[in-house]
């Protein structure tokens, strides 16, 4: 009985394989995926180089992973199952109720520099006025949701450091914390919502002197009621 069921298990096996082999053989491969946001790994082109140097068996396992029939169906499943065993991140995204909150990696330090003194250096070289402002991400303005022993990169001690550089400063980060506790972000998106380019619409509008907006001034309309968001 133990070796028939073997052979059944084997065989069953062996045919579940077949049968998506054959699936992925008969299904044309597909550019990009909605469910992910990204594009997908196509077929490579063989050369004898690229297999002596390892990139082409790279590339074949990277598109059959990609081109897996049903793939979003089983990753669906995947992070389901996953969601169950009390995990909360995934890929970088980090599931706080029915809020996605995109994980910022703390930045390299030089790079930074260089793109701040590139900023300087067009303020030295224009006779316009040059503003600076550093939009805080959703993990930074919504931390206090993020699960705990998680963190995302600090970026109000990052905003700490610009009054060094001498320029006129947008404060982003006061106005859109003040405004934490409102839809300011989307649940399924990195973007501001239109009531948090609002708030950041008014910061610009402070920093140059000039008169906030009012909401009454604005008529609310739904775009949409079927954004998925990039997330």
């Amino acid at each position: 009985m133990t070796k028939t069921y073997s052979r059944f298990l084997t065989a069953f096996f062996c045919l579940f394989l077949g049968g998506l082999l054959v699936f992925h053989v008969l299904l044309p491969d597909r550019e990009s995926s909605e469910t992910e946001n990204r594009t997908l790994a196509q077929l490579p082109e063989f050369s004898w180089e690229s297999l002596k140097d390892g990139t082409y068996t790279e590339a074949i396992e990277a598109y059959f992973a990609d081109q897996f029939p049903m793939r979003d169906g089983w990753t669906g499943l995947k992070a389901r199952a996953e969601q169950l065993l009390g995990k909360q991140e995934f890929n970088g995204v980090y599931l706080v109720g029915d809020t996605l909150i995109s994980k910022v990696e703390t930045p390299d330090t030089e790079l930074l520099d260089k793109n701040l003194s590139y900023v300087q250096s067009l303020a030295g070289k224009t006779d316009a006025n040059v503003y600076l402002g550093m939009i805080p991400s959703a993990a930074e303005i919504w931390k206090d949701k993020l699960p705990a022993g998680n963190d995302s990169w600090d970026q109000e001690t990052f905003l700490q450091r610009l009054p060094e550089l001498g320029l006129p400063l947008v404060d982003f980060h006061t106005v859109l914390s003040s405004h934490a506790d409102e839809q300011i972000f989307y649940n399924t998106d990195h973007h501001w919502t239109t009531l948090g380019a609002f708030y950041g619409a008014n910061a610009l509008l402070n920093a140059l002197g000039k008169d906030a907006l009012k909401v009454e001034s604005f008529t609310v309309e739904t775009a949409s009621d079927a954004f998925y968001g990039t997330l």
